[in-house]
C-alpha cells in the first residue's frame, strides 16, 4: 500500500538490485550466437506521474552508472533541468544581442537628501523586450561559462557611464568574480583606462559561501584601493559572519541588510541591531548605507539613528539612465 512506502522502499531496493544482478549474469543465444545481458532498471513509487518519473530516472541512472535506480520525483528534477536550460539559452541570446545591461538605483546622502551614488544592478532584456531582474536568471548561470560574461558586460557598461555623471557608481562583485583571474585583469584594465574616474568607483562585495581563496580577495582589495576605489560590504547584518567580514576586508562602507530596515518601524529588535551596527561603524570610521528604504517614516528613523546614506523605492527604483 502507498502508506507503507518508506518501509516497502527498502524491500523494493533489495528486490530490484537482486533482479538486475540475476538478469545481468544470464546469457542467451540468438541463432547460436551468445549474448550477455546488461539492463538498467528505473522504478518509481507513488500515485502520480510515475511514467514521467521512470523515464527521467532512466536518463539519470545511465549518467550515474547505476543499474537499479529509484526515480521517485525524477520528473520534477527533469522539469527543473529543462527550465534551467531554457534560462541559459535566454542568457546566451541576451549576451549575443548586448541585452545584458546595468540599471542604476540612486543612493542619497541622508543629510542633504541629494543623490551621491548609484548602484549598478544587472538586468536582462529578453526577446519579448521584458526587463528581467537578476533573481530570474543569475543563479542558474553561476556554474556556466556565461556568469563571467555577465560580470564582464556589467563592469564594462558601468565604467562607461563614469564619464557622463558626477556621482559614484557602486558595482556588485562576488567572491567568485574576484577569484577568477580574467575578471581581476579586466577590473585592473578598466581602472587604468578610466584612471581619472577611479575615485568614483565602489566595489560592493557580495557574501558567497563558495569563496575559497580569501588571500586573492584581500590582495585584490588592497590593489584597487591604491587607485582610489572604495570597498563596500553588502547585506551587512544578515548573517553571523558580517563582523568577521569587516575584519577580513576592512571596508570603507557597509550596506545594512534590507531585512532589518524594512521592519524597523515596528520591530524594536531590528532597530536595536541597526543602532548597534551604526555605533560600531562610526568607531571604525566606516560609512553606512541603509537598503530597502520604502517610506518617509523609515527614512526619518534612519536619520535619527545616524545612518549616512539611504537606498530604496522611496527615493527611486533601478532605471536605465539613458545618458547616450
Amino acid at each position: 500500500p502507498f502508506n507503507d512506502y518508506m518501509e516497502t522502499q527498502k524491500n523494493l531496493k533489495v528486490y530490484f538490485d537482486n533482479f538486475v544482478e540475476i538478469v545481468n549474469r544470464r546469457i542467451f543465444f540468438i541463432d547460436e550466437t551468445e549474448y550477455d545481458l546488461n539492463i538498467v532498471l528505473s522504478y518509481s513509487f507513488g500515485k502520480y506521474m510515475l511514467f514521467e518519473d521512470v523515464t527521467q530516472g532512466l536518463e539519470e541512472a545511465i549518467v550515474g552508472n547505476k543499474s537499479a535506480y529509484n526515480s521517485s520525483d525524477a520528473s520534477i528534477r527533469g522539469l527543473k533541468l529543462a527550465k534551467n536550460t531554457e534560462i541559459i539559452q535566454m542568457v546566451k541570446i541576451a549576451l549575443d544581442n548586448y541585452n545584458i545591461i546595468p540599471y542604476f538605483q540612486p543612493i542619497i546622502n541622508n543629510k542633504t537628501q541629494k543623490i551621491e551614488k548609484y548602484e549598478s544592478l544587472v538586468r536582462l532584456i529578453d526577446v519579448n523586450n521584458r526587463v528581467l531582474s537578476p533573481g530570474e536568471f543569475l543563479n542558474v548561470t553561476k556554474k556556466s561559462e556565461f556568469y563571467s560574461q555577465i560580470t564582464r558586460r556589467v563592469l564594462e557598461n558601468s565604467f562607461k557611464i563614469l564619464e557622463k555623471i558626477n556621482t559614484s557608481i557602486s558595482i556588485n562583485l562576488s567572491a567568485l568574480d574576484i577569484e577568477k583571474e580574467l575578471t581581476r585583469e579586466l577590473v585592473y584594465s578598466l581602472l587604468d583606462r578610466y584612471k581619472g574616474h577611479s575615485h568614483k568607483i565602489v566595489f560592493e562585495l557580495l557574501e558567497d559561501e563558495e569563496a575559497k581563496d580569501f588571500t586573492v580577495i584581500k590582495k585584490f582589495i588592497r590593489k584597487v584601493k591604491k587607485q582610489g576605489v572604495k570597498i563596500a560590504l553588502d547585506d551587512f547584518g544578515s548573517g553571523y559572519s558580517s563582523f568577521e567580514r569587516v575584519l577580513l576586508y576592512e571596508p570603507d562602507i557597509i550596506k545594512i541588510d534590507g531585512s532589518l530596515i524594512k521592519n524597523i518601524e515596528y520591530n524594536d529588535s531590528s532597530r536595536n541591531l541597526v543602532e548597534t551596527i551604526v555605533i560600531f561603524a562610526k568607531k571604525q570610521k566606516i560609512k553606512t548605507i541603509a537598503e530597502y528604504v520604502e517610506n518617509e517614516t523609515i527614512f526619518n528613523i534612519l536619520k535619527d539613528i545616524g545612518i549616512d546614506y539611504s537606498q530604496g523605492f522611496y527615493f527611486g527604483k533601478p532605471e536605465d539612465l539613458k545618458l547616450n
